[in-house]
């Protein structure tokens, strides 16, 4: 009896290090000898108790095998379903790529009279971006990714020109030539509805292997922008570099035709790719339409008469409502957002070199003082997208 209860009162030892079936079979049947020796000792390979302890071994293995498999799974390095390698690379700031465009440098060229045997510039034209022009051979879309000025030559994208038509040795026309990337993919527009406002509320594309997202605006026409985080609340804008757009910048206009100037904007959103390799888009959290001071009122403000400061709190401060500020930028409430975006690429994308010449969409400014100048003799068929060269 005295080395039974010496047997009891024995702090148990178990072993950790087992990983398969064997070994924690083996180590069930060594636990049971050492400290339950006259409770059970019938360890043949038929007896029940074998079996109960070949089943604990066979949970015990099932177990390892998928918090070994689970450990591996978050590490980058060595992890192998797709979810989890997207969910890890973006957690890094890395969004996977999942598809690629065919690029191409197209050459575009405008038709426009001379002045005193030069080019007359006043007449030149600026193609935007998003210009489509078809490929003959596979109807393949392909997209410019930025504008034409033909009313500069700037250092990023000389002009070449070459006389077009003349009248006794002198120049009537000049034929103006500049380059522009482009991108290949087709272009589609989703619309999704919104009622009240969500924190973070997210919305999927239908198509996998989008290119670019070109535009994001809800009902009021407001433009949402794509940002790296919700906790940026300003982008990059391109605009051209005019006295309206900045005054000090326009003196250097031709030889810088575009400025960026930094824009803050509550209206945005980041994008993370799924399992699917579809695009999920997720808004910010502010879900309230009044003021961020009303939301979260500061202390010093409230009763001070100051302008705009509440003279008391019509609610009991929430803790809470720190999450329902544009901070992380605003919800879509009550709206509908119409997304444009493209998608596509791969290797049937590819095509030969000259064969991208059909254009399908065209939007062009001109002048706004050479309105009426330059109306009577504009005509699309003055403006050729020859030949792409490929990359």
């Amino acid at each position: 009896m005295a080395r039974t209860s010496v047997k009891k009162n024995m702090v148990k030892s178990v072993n950790y290090i087992n990983k398969d079936f064997s070994d924690f079979r083996d180590n069930l049947v060594e636990f049971a000898k050492i400290y339950f020796p006259n409770t059970y000792n019938d360890f043949n390979e038929s007896s029940p108790g074998m079996m109960f302890i070949e089943m604990a071994a066979y949970v015990g293995d099932v177990l390892s095998y998928y918090v070994d498999s689970q450990f591996k799974e978050s590490l980058l390095a060595y992890a192998e379903e797709k979810k989890n390698v997207y969910n890890i690379a973006q957690s890094f700031g890395y969004k996977p790529v999942v598809t690629s465009a065919a690029d191409v440098v197209l050459d575009v060229f405008q038709v426009v009279p001379a002045l005193n045997d030069q080019p007359d510039l006043r007449y030149g034209l600026t193609v935007k971006a998003g210009t489509t022009i078809q490929a003959t051979s596979n109807n393949t879309t392909f997209r410019t990714i930025e504008d034409v000025n033909f009313k500069s030559s700037d250092l990023s994208n000389n002009m070449e020109s070459s006389i077009f038509e003349s009248n006794s040795g002198i120049p009537t026309k000049f034929l103006l030539k500049k380059q522009v990337k482009a991108q290949s993919g087709d272009i589609v527009t989703e619309f999704f509805d919104f009622g009240s406002a969500e924190k973070y509320s997210e919305l999927r594309l239908s198509n996998a292997d989008v290119i670019e997202i070109i535009s994001c605006t809800d009902t009021d026409g407001n433009t949402w922008s794509e940002v790296d985080s919700l906790a940026r609340d300003t982008i990059f804008e391109e605009m051209e570099n005019n006295v309206d757009n900045d005054p000090v910048s326009a003196i250097d206009g031709q030889t810088a035709p575009y400025i960026l100037k930094l824009k803050k904007t509550s209206r945005r959103f980041t994008t993370y790719i799924d399992q699917d390799d579809k695009v999920v888009f997720r808004f910010g959290a502010g879900i309230s339409d009044n003021p961020d001071e009303e939301v979260i009122p500061n202390p010093t403000s409230v009763g001070s008469n100051l302008p705009g400061s509440p003279s008391y709190l019509t609610t009991a401060f929430d803790p809470s409502n720190f999450l329902k500020t544009k901070t992380f930028g605003l919800a879509p409430a009550n709206t509908t957002l119409t997304i444009e975006y493209s998608f596509g690429g791969g290797l049937d994308d590819n095509v030969q070199s000259g064969d991208i010449s059909r254009i399908t969409s065209i939007t062009f400014e001109i002048n706004d003082k050479l309105d009426e100048l330059l109306t009577p003799k504009l005509d699309q068929s003055a403006i050729k997208i020859d030949k792409a060269i490929t990359a």
